[in-house]
């Protein structure tokens, strides 16, 4: 009740206090006979002529209302969480994506690299041999051995660059 005589000692607005009673309501929920004792005071603070008196029918609206509030704000806030999650899963895909078309561009890089790499060696040794011990390799092993034909490498030493199989 201090809070409530505090609130009318401020001479704020009807809508204001109002909203200030509202507020009491749902911060300190009171027992039936603190509830009782609650509305006679105030039917005592009303008769002094100090503050408006919230009647049964505004408390039983508000009481109404409230539970319709709380599912709406549930309903929203349900919501914002399924958009958030949808543009996480959409992030994601848009991840998985881009990793798939950058292994396809090593791949193709990969391919490009062995082919261009067995040319080389068929036209500098005249074979093919080059051909089934680099098939399977890694990229790493096939660059290598590119560098090395390109630096002048005998067939015998690029064989040494080769893991044993």
């Amino acid at each position: 009740m201090r809070l409530i005589r505090e609130l009318v000692s401020r001479k704020l607005d009807e809508e204001e206090v109002r909203h200030w009673y509202r507020y009491f309501v749902w911060l300190l929920p009171l027992s039936p006979a603190a509830r009782a004792e609650y509305y006679r005071q105030l039917a005592l603070m009303a008769q002094e002529g100090k503050m408006e008196f919230v009647s049964d029918l505004e408390e039983w609206a508000m009481q109404r209302v409230e539970p319709r509030v709380e599912k709406l704000v549930e309903a929203r806030v349900e919501a914002r969480n399924m958009k958030a999650l949808a543009a996480v899963a959409q992030e994601r895909d848009l991840v998985a994506q881009e990793r798939d078309r950058a292994a396809r561009e090593r791949d193709r890089a990969a391919r490009k690299l062995l082919t261009s790499t067995l040319k080389l060696a068929r036209a500098r040794f005249g074979t093919d041999e080059l051909r089934g011990l680099l098939v399977g390799q890694t990229p790493a092993v096939v660059e290598a051995v590119s560098d090395a034909l390109d630096a002048g490498a005998s067939l015998d030493e690029i064989r040494l660059l080769l893991p044993a199989p």
